[in-house]
């Protein structure tokens, strides 16, 4: 993924295993996705 880095909030990635990410598109959008975490 080449996203660039966003700001993730304390323990944002903790208990649930999935964090809140905001992604601002190419066209100025900023769109609020919900991603799994992929821990190895």
């Amino acid at each position: 993924m080449d996203f660039p880095p966003t700001r993730l909030p304390p323990g944002a990635a903790g208990r649930s295993g999935f964090v809140r990410v905001e992604v601002r598109r190419s066209d100025g959008r900023v769109v609020a996705l919900t991603n799994p975490i992929l821990v190895r």
